[in-house]
């Protein structure tokens, strides 16, 4: 299947002034099983050699596999890992972040595949300022 499938952004063209900011709604969808990886591209328009890679990924497994742990998923941004767990924190993180998420206030699995390594929503959605 194409990365569209699994993946969609809120935002995908714009301007922005030098020094301002904008959040960008990655959504994830969990319809099938299996291992996805696209390349999110920020492209400066006025200084074309000032392009911005983010990888992303996303691994879903069935629900044997991930019943157990209270991770609802991370985030990783230049090789800092940022884990997000259900576990009273309000969302927040073990280490310092690159990309902040938004807060998960409802968890439904359903019959549906899961997020590894435990249950999240059936879109996830996670938020960046300038990546």
């Amino acid at each position: 299947k194409a990365d569209a499938a699994w993946l969609s952004i809120g935002r995908d063209r714009g301007e922005l002034a030098m020094g301002e900011g904008h959040n960008i709604m990655l959504k994830f969808s969990r319809a099938d099983i299996g291992m996805f990886s696209s390349y999110l591209i920020l492209e400066n328009l006025s200084n074309p050699l000032d392009m911005k890679v983010v990888r992303v990924t996303m691994e879903i497994a069935s629900l044997p596999i991930s019943e157990g742990g209270n991770q609802l998923f991370n985030v990783q941004v230049s090789g800092e890992t940022t884990d997000h767990h259900n576990n009273g924190n309000n969302g927040r993180n073990n280490s310092t972040r690159l990309m902040s998420v938004s807060k998960i206030d409802k968890i439904d699995t359903g019959d549906k595949p899961s997020i590894l390594p435990s249950h999240a929503s059936s879109h996830d959605s996670a938020t960046s300022n300038n990546p």
